[in-house]
């Protein structure tokens, strides 16, 4: 029964593992894309410094527009402060999981010890025994003595504390599947509850990916009436109707 209960928890293990690696491989990409969008950020950042040096001439720093635009740039900034954080905290959890994964394979590990031990004590007092049964048939084809009779006793005696330390091991044994069984449900729970968190953290990120790219093109908007602003030059505005048209807030 204990080498059936072992032989059922082990094939469990190649999959916990394919589905560790599948998981690495899958934020080890997120990494990647965040990697991506922070050089993205960092570009449009310095643009925008730029633009806003270029652009005193024109615009007065303390208008709505650029008040809203330095707003804009703070909430941006936490946001990727935010990101950042989340993926130290998947990473957190990956280790996690790898140390737990290391504790499974240890308890497997034990297990097969404590059986390949049972296994070796049970071929003992088969031994035993069966060296006890050659002795008493001896000694019904002999003349009896009391050193014979004693020694069969201390024979027996030793067999019925090989047999004791047997139970005893093998009540361990069963309460070290029992713990490990308790624990393979608990870790079970535990990835359970991490998928789902990690799930969450993918939306989020999303969302946060998809508020980035319609920020670059609001700013990339931005830019452009700028360049066309300079392009048409101040002297061919007509004040106020061209220079109001180059100023449009961008939506």
């Amino acid at each position: 029964m204990l080498t059936r209960k072992v032989l059922k928890l082990e094939p469990l293990i190649p999959a916990v593992e394919r589905k560790f690696d599948h998981k690495v491989a899958t934020v080890e990409e997120l990494q990647k894309q965040l990697e991506n969008l922070k050089q993205q950020v960092v570009f449009v950042n310095k643009g925008i410094d730029y633009n806003i040096k270029e652009m005193k001439v024109y615009l007065e720093p303390t208008s709505n527009d650029n008040v809203e635009e330095r707003a804009m740039l703070k909430d941006l900034a936490k946001e990727v402060i935010a990101a950042e954080n989340h993926q130290l905290k998947v990473a957190k959890n990956i280790r996690a999981k790898a140390a737990s994964r290391k504790a499974l394979a240890k308890e497997v590990s034990d297990l097969r010890l404590s059986r390949r031990i049972l296994l070796d004590k049970a071929l003992m007092v088969d031994r035993g025994v069966a060296h006890l049964r050659e002795e008493l048939h001896k000694m019904g084809t002999d003349t009896p003595n009391g050193r014979v009779m004693s020694h069969i006793l201390r024979r027996q005696a030793a067999v019925l504390k090989s047999l004791k330390a047997l139970r005893t091991t093998q009540g361990h044994v069963q309460d070290s599947m029992g713990a490990y069984r308790a624990y393979m449900l608990k870790s079970q729970r535990l990835l359970l509850d991490r998928d789902q968190r990690r799930i969450r953290e993918e939306v989020a990120l999303g969302q946060l990916k998809a508020k980035l790219l319609n920020v670059y093109i609001q700013i990339k908007d931005m830019a452009d009436r700028f360049w066309l602003f300079r392009t048409l030059g101040k002297e061919e505005l007509t004040y106020p109707n061209q220079l109001s048209f180059a100023l449009l807030p961008f939506d």
